[in-house]
């Protein structure tokens, strides 16, 4: 296929049963800082989908924070 990768459609979505989540930022300010909100929502009770992405967040937005602070992201 001429090198190109295909993705099927739901690909990323392990469980196609459970509805879209949610996600929503706000930016604030903090005195001298911002203040980033981030709230991920929309999730089916009992979603296996959540269980699978809890750790996700976290770990993205320290990276975020650390590209802000210094320039560079943390490590993979």
């Amino acid at each position: 296929m001429g090198g190109r990768s295909r993705r099927r459609r739901g690909a990323s979505r392990p469980d196609r049963r459970e509805p879209r989540s949610r996600v929503g930022f706000t930016l604030e300010p903090a005195g001298a800082a911002v203040k980033l909100t981030v709230v991920h929502d929309g999730f089916a009770p009992g979603s296996t989908v959540r269980d699978m992405i809890g750790e996700g967040w976290p770990a993205l937005l320290s990276s975020l924070k650390t590209l802000l602070e210094t320039g560079e992201p943390l490590p993979s």
